[in-house]
């Protein structure tokens, strides 16, 4: 009910004359689930054409880069793409579709789901035909462009758990992508958006940047917080067109109130 009001109310946002910037999040393309973030293949396909033709695609290294340096701000449209858990199914489907197009990416890998002692990504026993990749299909990712960045250890919900385990959580992941890639992540994303101050206090100590939900476009103009960067998750029924009309509003309700329920529930967390 809530969302369905949400989605009506889209279209009163205004639009803007200005070029925004976005970070888009995915997870699954094709993946058989029919969940909310499994995108048909088809409509993946239809948006990267509407981005590519619309929109500068760029890495979110390069996004951050200019945000510190306060050069964000660009004379058209840009967008980064991120996809969340290394799944088979990113180094399956979406991969090749990267390397075709020539479109650059960020993938957040928690390294105990491809060691096999962390959580599965969707938690349920039902998606657990779901594989994750290997350190070497990782690997070949990074070698085809796609910067590897940190999605914690385990997957797991960071606001409560103590500080020790924040930190083995995310100075634990940072070292482990560092040792089987060579490479050390610059940016985290907090699974499942659940983000406070201590979160966000301990991130920083092992990372430069950090996405999370918002639904809304990044400040350029106004400067960021650069560990808590609004990333706009693309749900499996936003329809190019849809995408579209949300890239020049500059926030997308539906994920907007999502986010502040998560961050609501991130400070009232018990700890440990």
């Amino acid at each position: 009910m809530i969302r369905a009001l949400l989605r009506a109310a889209q279209h009163l946002v205004r639009e803007t004359s200005q070029p925004l910037t976005w970070v888009l999040g995915y997870h699954l393309v094709r993946g058989g689930t029919g969940l909310s973030i499994d995108t048909p293949r088809a409509q993946f396909l239809d948006q990267l054409r509407l981005l590519s033709d619309n929109a500068a695609i760029v890495p979110l290294s390069e996004l951050t880069r200019r945000l510190g340096d306060g050069t964000a701000a660009a004379p058209q449209t840009q967008v980064v793409l991120t996809f969340d858990d290394a799944f088979l199914n990113f180094y399956e489907e979406v991969l090749p579709l990267l390397v075709e197009n020539s479109l650059p990416a960020t993938l957040f890998v928690p390294p105990g789901f491809i060691n096999g002692d962390g959580n599965h990504p969707l938690y349920h026993p039902r998606f657990s035909h779901l594989r994750p990749m290997t350190w070497e299909q990782v690997r070949e990712c990074a070698k085809a462009g796609v910067e590897i960045g940190s999605h914690t250890y385990r997957h797991t919900n960071l606001t409560r758990l103590t500080a020790a385990e924040l930190t083995q959580e995310l100075s634990g992941s940072r070292q482990d992508i560092e040792e089987h890639l060579g490479v050390r992540p610059a940016c985290v994303c907090y699974p499942e958006g659940f983000v406070n101050r201590s979160v966000v206090r301990a991130a920083a100590q092992s990372f430069e940047c950090g996405v999370v939900g918002g639904g809304r476009a990044i400040r350029a103009a106004h400067g960021e917080d650069m560990m808590k960067l609004p990333r706009l998750p693309v749900r499996a029924d936003m329809s190019a067109e849809d995408l579209s009309r949300v890239l020049n509003q500059s926030v997308y309700l539906e994920e907007w109130a999502a986010d502040k329920v998560r961050r609501l529930r991130g400070r009232v967390a018990k700890r440990d």
